[in-house]
């Protein structure tokens, strides 16, 4: 039973690792230009073909 409900939270840190950086996070870091450069790939992504 223990491994069962230790199923979901490994999941979920999985999915934590390989997501993006929010560019809202990184507006508030000195981290600007990565800022534009993640904001710039999900445009990037979004645009319709």
């Amino acid at each position: 039973m223990l491994g069962a409900a230790a199923v979901p939270g490994v999941l979920l840190f999985a999915v934590a690792l390989v997501s993006r950086k929010s560019p809202r996070l990184l507006m508030k870091t000195p981290g600007r230009t990565e800022a534009d450069t993640e904001l710039a790939r999900s445009d990037r992504l979004s645009t319709p073909l």
